[in-house]
């Protein structure tokens, strides 16, 4: 009999002292797990967005890129539209802060989520890989 698949569901995201969260439900992928890790992805029917700090209101952004400081707690990642999207983890990358948010209703246009909010616009492009089932790990 196979095992029965428990999907993760929406947490509180509880960050720590820098800002950093991630799902208390999601395995932890290390660097170069990209293939489980987009295996997991499509095991629990994810769509998945990614918004960076890179991107957030200028004076967010500024302070981030420009203090030298790793402490990034201060930023709110914005959420895509739509009530059915839940943070999986927010972590540091190579290009700054990240946020990925997940949703599992079917596959999403995800031009309604972007909608109105032009400093989501730079996101598009890894959109579309993300919803290709890239992995999360690959960004790190």
């Amino acid at each position: 009999m196979p095992e029965e698949i428990k999907f993760i569901q929406e947490a509180p995201a509880v960050r720590d002292e820098m800002g950093w969260f991630q799902h208390p439900h999601m395995p932890d992928f290390d660097e170069g797990d990209g293939d489980k890790c987009k295996a997991w992805v499509a095991e629990q029917g994810l769509t998945l967005m990614m918004v960076s700090l890179e991107y957030a209101d200028e004076a967010v952004a500024d302070r981030y890129f420009e203090s030298g400081d790793p402490d990034y707690s201060y930023w709110e990642p914005d959420r895509p539209e739509g009530e059915d999207w839940f943070c999986l983890a927010i972590h540091d990358t190579e290009d700054g802060p990240v946020c990925w948010w997940a949703s599992r209703k079917g596959r999403h246009d995800l031009r309604p989520a972007l909608h109105g909010r032009p400093h989501l616009q730079g996101a598009v492009a890894m959109t579309k890989q993300i919803t290709s089932h890239s992995a999360i790990a690959s960004s790190s």
